[in-house]
């Protein structure tokens, strides 16, 4: 089942919370590493998320999600794998804020992103520690040669935190390191 409810709130901001319990085969590598159906996995989790426009020029995402993950059958009985599914962050929350200054075509933009560990493994006897990153940049809105065009700057992960993310058992990725970069988009 899934369920939610949306809310509108007072300065054009909407709530919405939902609740959920999802049940489905469970499918990573074996013991073996062989990529098979261990057994069933459930989801049981709360999801909220904020939007809106609290001030003139100020756009605000929030959104967090609290997963209870467990796995069961067979293998789990047998003590082949363990009970958490692999790459199932208990926690995962982000927000991001966008400020428009008015009349001048620039806008100021933080994003932070929050994740709590993760199970690496089948066996449950690996896990990957969680992180917070933070990220900031901006944008000028322009005309050039007549055409739209926005100059984009920004700062990825400017605290530099190291992180591993588990894409699936065996499987990882890390998040880049802090960086500065400044893009140019325009109409043709």
């Amino acid at each position: 089942f899934d369920a939610g409810v949306r809310i509108a709130l007072p300065a054009q901001l909407r709530l919405i919370a939902g609740v959920f319990n999802v049940e489905k085969p469970y499918f990573d590598l074996d013991s073996v590493d062989r990529f098979t159906q261990l057994g069933t996995v459930q989801h049981r989790g709360v999801e909220l998320s904020l939007a809106g426009t609290p001030l003139e020029g100020l756009t605000l995402v929030a959104g967090t999600r609290f997963l209870d993950a467990s796995v069961s059958g067979q293998t789990v009985n047998a003590g082949v794998i363990g009970t958490k599914p692999v790459g199932k962050a208990k926690n995962y929350s982000i927000v991001s804020i966008d400020y428009t200054l008015s009349g001048t075509g620039v806008s100021l933009d933080a994003m932070f992103e929050s994740i709590s560990a993760q199970v690496a493994n089948t066996s449950n006897t690996l896990e990957v520690p969680g992180r917070m990153v933070m990220h900031l940049g901006g944008r000028y809105r322009f005309e050039l040669f007549g055409k739209p065009a926005t100059l984009r700057a920004q700062v990825s992960n400017i605290f530099d935190r190291y992180g591993w993310s588990v894409v699936s058992g065996g499987a990882y990725v890390y998040n880049s390191p802090r960086r500065f970069s400044v893009n140019l988009a325009a109409d043709l």
